[in-house]
């Protein structure tokens, strides 16, 4: 009879352990192995629920190994949860591909697409953003990037909104768009800017309302300025030199006063608010012309 020490009998049953291990391990990864190419071949036949089941066997293999780093299934197991009709199954799945950092464009779609789809705005920003930035190239980037813009303009990223206008396409660049970038350049005080979409907005439709009423006061505000500035200069040195050339200067504050004028008349024939009575008002009595100022001054209340 073999006696066997207290060490020798751990020796052993440790060996078998180990065995066992190594043997499970290799059933398990013939298993991942085999159902790996069934879950592609179920989603691509369009048997969406057998191959969520089975992109989801090979994702709960991973968590029992703590190897879920190691998992390259989590956006397959999303797009058969989202064909399946499961949007929140198929969340799940495609957060967990970009928290193991395995998602490409098409993951970012989609779940900016979800996102848009229930109505909740920063968690389609918070897809759009790093779609733009990690693949600008994608076919996805290039769809979604004027949904960006407009988002950055509603969520007031009014810097980003610019910083993105120059990559938008020519053809998506018409008026409502163009508002939200002259809105930006507004909230921003980029005044230089907002004076050429002004006219680019006019070019695309000569009845707005805002990029008349931004021209009218620009003109109005021309006009005024060097009025009281030359008027001033005058006024401290009364010389037949400072006199021409007053006279000069009064002649451009009038042609700026005029164009105003022709603003504020076709903003007036839209809506005749009050307050464009007041600049109304204002231009006329400049030009001496007491019945019109007193007609709009009526129109002031």
């Amino acid at each position: 009879m073999i006696k066997m020490t207290t060490n020798t009998v751990f020796r052993v049953a440790g060996a078998s352990l180990v065995l066992l291990l190594l043997l499970s391990s290799c059933v398990s990864t013939a298993k991942l192995t085999n159902a790996l190419p069934q879950a592609d071949a179920a989603l691509a036949a369009g048997d969406y629920a057998r191959a969520l089941k089975l992109y989801e066997e090979i994702i709960a293999s991973h968590d029992q190994a703590a190897t879920q780093a190691q998992c390259t299934v989590y956006e397959q197991a999303g797009n058969a949860a989202a064909l399946a009709g499961d949007q929140a199954v198929a969340e799940s799945h495609y957060k967990l591909a970009i928290y193991y950092q395995q998602a490409g464009p098409k993951t970012y779609g989609a779940l900016a697409k979800m996102y848009r789809e229930a109505g909740n705005i920063s968690k389609e920003l918070m897809m759009l953003e790093p779609l733009e930035k990690q693949f600008p190239e994608s076919a996805q980037a290039a769809d979604s990037r004027k949904r960006l813009f407009e988002l950055f303009v509603i969520s007031e990223q009014y810097e980003h909104a610019i910083g993105l206008w120059p990559q938008l396409e020519e053809a998506e660049k018409g008026e409502v768009l163009t508002m939200q970038y002259f809105q930006a350049n507004r909230k921003l005080n980029r005044n230089e800017a907002c004076n050429k979409i002004a006219q680019q907005l006019l070019k695309l439709n000569g009845s707005n309302v805002d990029a008349l009423f931004w021209e009218a006061k620009r003109y109005y505000q021309l006009g005024d300025n060097r009025y009281v500035t030359e008027m001033a200069a005058y006024e401290k040195n009364k010389t037949r030199k400072q006199y021409a050339h007053l006279l000069k200067e009064l002649d451009v504050a009038t042609a700026d006063m005029k164009t105003a004028l022709g603003y504020f008349k076709k903003l007036w024939a839209i809506n005749p608010d009050p307050d464009y009575a007041l600049y109304l008002t204002n231009i006329y009595a400049r030009f001496d012309d007491e019945k019109n100022a007193a007609y709009y001054r009526q129109r002031m209340k």
